[in-house]
């Protein structure tokens, strides 16, 4: 049974690796912030696995010391950090929502919350056993209801923005997450919910864990679909852009929209123009105020409605 539970998590772990690497190459052409902050929630997942794959084979074959159990709290904790924020970053600019840099700083905070809370049992408990459970029990419990309640938010919000998205194929991608995650959930709140709040049921279960390694599957076996069917954060340059003429904005700024809608880069732009990278995102934010939207996904939908 342990080896079949270990088989799973390096499948999905191999699985979330190849998909790293696949967008990551992707991601060397295109810049997109949005493929950015995917990467980066994918490699969360992709850490999580690993760390229960060093657990299955720490559990079989490793007296388990105190530096063994510390290593393992870091990575969990570090998961959670990445993905309280980046899975975050990435929902908003997959629905086209700016992010306010208040929020921004919100965020930050909340996801370093994990990592102060893996330090202070260490400061304010001196039985190092006691430090261990709270860690792996009552901490993780904490962590865990905090990002079942983003899960949740972000599941209604992307509901409700749903048809407000005219991009196919962000529409695609926002259909595909949608339904990998009603068809998961009541498998994972059973896992971490009743599983936890039973805890001899926890240990005794032999899908321990099990359900999380199959979404983290099944979210990169989507994302390789997806990839190679909709190019979801290809830029419109990818295909033969026309030029964005707006009366309403200046001859420079139609030029630098023409070339954010063909995935250039600040740097790249005011490499071309000979500006600064402050220059350009002057102009950008003028750009963004003039049409009334807040994001290269928002110049995209405008250029498509007026081309």
């Amino acid at each position: 049974m342990v080896h079949i539970e270990l088989a799973i998590f390096q499948i999905s772990f191999l699985a979330g690796f190849f998909v790293f690497i696949l967008y990551f190459n992707y991601y060397l052409n295109h810049k997109s912030l949005m493929l950015k902050y995917f990467l980066c929630t994918s490699a969360s997942m992709a850490v999580l696995m690993l760390m229960y794959i060093i657990c299955g084979y720490f559990d079989a074959y490793v007296y388990k010391t105190g530096f063994y159990y510390t290593f393992i709290f870091f990575i969990f904790y570090l998961e959670y950090s990445m993905f309280y924020y980046y899975i975050t970053m990435f929902v908003r600019m997959l629905l086209c929502l700016a992010t306010p840099a208040a929020l921004k700083l919100v965020l930050r905070i909340i996801a370093l919350c994990p990592v102060l809370m893996l330090i202070l049992p260490f400061i304010i408990i001196r039985d190092m056993k006691q430090v261990y459970s709270v860690l792996s029990w009552d901490i993780n419990n904490v962590l865990s209801s905090i990002l079942g309640a983003f899960l949740i938010y972000y599941f209604v919000l992307g509901c409700i923005q749903f048809r407000k998205i005219m991009d196919f194929r962000i529409k695609r991608l926002l259909l595909a997450v949608l339904t990998l995650y009603i068809v998961f959930f009541p498998f994972l709140f059973y896992e971490n919910v009743i599983m936890r709040i039973n805890i001899n049921i926890y240990y005794r279960s032999f899908f321990w864990n099990s359900f999380t390694a199959l979404f983290n599957f099944m979210w990169n076996a989507l994302a390789v679909i997806i990839y190679f069917r909709y190019k979801p954060f290809a830029p419109i340059g990818n295909n033969p852009a026309k030029r964005v003429s707006i009366p309403d904005i200046s001859e420079r700024e139609n030029e630098i929209a023409e070339m954010l809608l063909q995935g250039m880069s600040y740097s790249s732009i005011a490499g071309k123009l000979f500006i600064s990278n402050e220059t350009v995102k002057t102009h950008v934010r003028n750009i963004y105020r003039k049409l009334n939207i807040n994001s290269k996904l928002g110049l995209l939908r405008f250029s498509r409605g007026n081309g």
